[in-house]
């Protein structure tokens, strides 16, 4: 959901999304992708008035071989990372918002999400849940 939070009209609003991994270098990877153009965003871009709000519906994916697995346990995990970047013009100048969510298992015994485990059989969960990562960018 992008939301035009501000007074000002947002215009040519481009919104790239990406599925990274959690891993050592995550926050590098983050600033590489909120770094770099909305070449294919996730819609055509669009304009938002203040106050207005667009849900935006789309599909990431990662190759198994792109993923960069942690180790807990002996046992291969993956955490899926969603990055968004919100670039758009207001009042003349160029802004950007991004944002990031962990995805994982929604535990009842935890506030913390359950890694997505590598060494098992393949299967369906369907307690899949995000929380906010920390790295937020705006300007």
């Amino acid at each position: 959901v992008v939301t035009n939070t501000g007074t000002a009209s947002a215009e040519a609003i481009r919104t790239g999304v990406a599925l990274l991994t959690a891993h050592a270098g995550q926050d590098t990877d983050l600033a590489q992708f909120n770094a770099s153009p909305v070449s294919r965003p996730a819609a055509p871009p669009f304009a938002l008035a203040p106050g207005e709000t667009r849900t935006i519906r789309t599909v990431v994916a990662i190759a198994r071989e792109a993923i960069q697995t942690m180790t807990a346990a002996n046992r291969p995990m993956f955490v899926p990372v969603v990055a968004t970047n919100v670039l758009y013009a207001t009042a003349g100048d160029d802004a950007q918002t991004a944002r990031a969510w962990v995805i994982g298992i929604e535990r009842v015994d935890s506030a913390k999400l359950a890694p997505f485990w590598l060494d098992g059989p393949a299967k369906m969960h369907t307690s899949v849940a995000a929380r906010p990562h920390a790295a937020t960018f705006d300007r």
